[in-house]
């Protein structure tokens, strides 16, 4: 089940326009690499385009994560999280991980 559809909208203008690609490249990431499963642009694709479906709360990711077409508009090669080491089940990143 997803939320809302209108996120791949949202992905078709970005990656026409790539803004949030631009915008994360002005970013320095200091995580380190082996212990990231999101990387810094996904995570602000997740949270760009939720604020674009109306989730203006972070709050809002706790449900967010598992949405299928969410997962798909951010990137994620397999949307239901079955790939992932530690957050097994879970495409997406919590909102404690997009509050950092």
């Amino acid at each position: 089940m997803s939320s809302d559809t209108g996120v791949l909208l949202l992905r078709e203008a970005d990656r026409i326009f790539d803004v949030i690609g631009r915008f994360a490249a002005c970013f320095t990431g200091h995580r380190d690499p082996n212990r990231v499963e999101h990387t810094l642009e996904a995570m602000l694709r997740q949270r760009i385009y939720a604020i674009g479906l109306g989730y203006e709360d972070v709050k809002g990711h706790h449900r967010l994560r598992d949405d299928p077409v969410l997962a798909m508009g951010v990137g994620c090669e397999e949307v239901t999280g079955a790939h992932r080491e530690r957050d097994q089940g879970h495409p997406l990143a919590r909102s404690s991980t997009l509050n950092c």
